[in-house]
């Protein structure tokens, strides 16, 4: 990017003072500017402090002594150093980072962050936890997420100078420089994500090889199915409830029960899809079925507990709760964005909070039947 930059704008001056009788100096002050100005952008992105959202709840050793016991025994079975930061968030993910300017990322300096969603806890046991926690220290282990800034900040610098330049309209086609730069752009995606897809698997071999390959399947299952269950009705469970006044103080209570009464044929369909979709040139991730496949049968060093994943935290209720709110700031925030102010406040209890999740996917589950005409829609109704 910087090459095509420099031999652009240059390149266009040098034919200018080679081939034309009158050099016109504002045109060749202009090429300046657009050389250098786009050598100092894609530079400049190198070293930009990325901003990353951080929705979750920071918790710290003292206030979560058993997670952060869990957290240090991993690292030694790793062979890594503990994070720094950890973040408990709001669905069914996991997630590192290195936090920090870029040649302190790069030479190992910067700050480790795990994100943890806190949905993802739910219906696992210890072991599981640990493998998904494994999984994530493996990319620590093999200094992947050294590289992760420097790639986003690339593919962002690139995104930004193709949507701008698109923005002049279809006279843009006349510049090599935007072709050049979208086939670079494919290019680039196309190999990070090879590299992306390849350092999960690697990750995957580090959580087998630590907790078992079928622990580490199991857990990787569930927190897929996890994260169907919260994308499928979380967000419309709290937007119904806050359009009314009611604030969903329970809405993982709610999520769970809206989880225990789905039409099971459509519960399985929904994973299967989300475990066996067909890979993508561009996917950072395998399809989790084929991680599945590739981890099974390998055995693992350490003893296994079956004891909950949710234990580990002191108090999951209140934790719970706190996360909740910030969902339901979240929904206020999107409800104000679209013009629609939320009904007076009215209290609602938990156990009707979890009735009205029950509704909701009672009734999705007998429409979507209903539409197909499956036999089972009597028995979701």
């Amino acid at each position: 990017m910087v090459v095509i930059s420099l031999v652009t704008g240059l390149g266009l001056i040098y034919l200018m003072f080679a081939y034309m009788s009158q050099i016109p100096i504002k045109l060749v002050l202009l090429l300046l500017v657009l050389a250098i100005g786009g050598t100092w952008a894609v530079l400049r992105s190198l070293f930009l402090r990325m901003q990353s959202p951080e929705d979750g709840l920071l918790v710290t050793e003292d206030q979560e002594p058993q997670l952060f016991a869990a957290l240090r025994e991993v690292s030694e079975v790793a062979g890594t150093a503990m994070v720094d930061r950890v973040y408990l968030e709001l669905g069914a993910m996991a997630a590192v980072r290195e936090s920090g300017g870029a040649f302190q990322v790069l030479a190992g300096r910067g700050q480790r962050v795990l994100h943890l969603g806190f949905w993802t806890l739910f219906g696992l046991e210890k072991s599981e936890l640990k493998a998904i926690l494994a999984h994530e220290y493996g990319h620590f282990s093999h200094g992947e997420t050294r590289l992760t800034p420097v790639i986003g900040r690339i593919q962002g610098t690139l995104l930004q100078m193709l949507t701008r330049m698109a923005s002049l309209g279809r006279i843009v086609w006349m510049n090599p420089v935007y072709w050049y730069l979208r086939f670079y752009l494919q290019a680039f995606f196309s190999t990070t994500a090879s590299h992306s897809r390849r350092k999960e698997l690697l990750a995957d071999r580090a959580a087998a090889l630590a907790y078992g390959g079928d622990v580490f399947g199991r857990a990787l299952r569930s927190v897929v199915e996890a994260g169907v269950i919260f994308d499928r009705y979380a967000g419309p469970v709290a937007t119904l409830l806050r359009r009314s006044g009611r604030p969903c103080s329970e809405l993982y209570r709610a999520l769970a029960a809206a989880r225990a009464v789905e039409a099971p044929a459509l519960h399985e369909e929904r994973t299967r899809a989300a475990l066996e979709h067909p890979p993508g040139k561009y996917d950072s991730h395998p399809p989790p079925a084929d991680r599945i496949a590739r981890a099974a049968g390998v055995a693992g060093q350490r003893t296994h507990d079956a004891a909950p994943a949710l234990s580990l935290l002191a108090h999951p209720d209140e934790t719970a709760r706190a996360l909740a709110e910030r969902i339901r700031s979240n929904v206020d925030q999107n409800l104000a964005a679209q013009g629609t102010k939320a009904g007076a406040p009215v209290e609602m209890a938990p156990e009707a909070q979890a009735w009205f999740a029950e509704g909701i996917a009672l009734h999705a589950a007998a429409t979507e039947l209903e539409q197909r005409k499956d036999p089972q829609r009597a028995r979701a109704s």
